[in-house]
């Protein structure tokens, strides 16, 4: 058996399953026929991998906030951060290491600078393009 490394999330411990998959591409003159799959997944904050091999080789997406910080030139810039309490959220960067995020009341909504600690930080994700 595979050891699997942990979550580069958030730290947690893999777990696998097994999927059963219609894959006519392999079948294609039965669809009736599954296939089994590996499939793993973070048991803390679910993030995926189709395989023990993709799970292992990805790499880890979190920068150590103690080593440097987000590329800041004149625009804030929205990252995800994980903070010293163990919470993971959204935050701009907004240089000289200041770190703000949004707090709703009501229909209101501001930017506070960030009262824990940031541990790591990563670049927020482009957002799903529609077809």
């Amino acid at each position: 058996m595979v050891d699997l490394k942990p979550c580069p999330c958030c730290g947690g411990a893999p777990r696998t399953s097994i999927a059963f998959v219609n894959r006519p591409e392999k079948h294609k003159f039965d669809t009736s026929r599954h296939t089994q799959e590996e499939h793993v997944t973070c048991a803390k904050c679910f993030l995926s991998a189709g395989s023990v091999e993709a799970w292992n080789a990805r790499a880890n997406p979190w920068v150590p906030a103690e080593e440097r910080t987000p590329e800041f030139y004149d625009d804030d810039v929205p990252v995800i951060a994980a903070f010293d309490g163990g919470t993971v959220g959204a935050a701009v960067y907004c240089g000289e290491g200041l770190y703000l995020h949004a707090i709703t009341y009501g229909r209101h909504t501001t930017l506070v600078p960030c009262t824990d600690d940031i541990t790591h930080w990563m670049p927020m994700p482009e957002a799903p393009k529609e077809e």
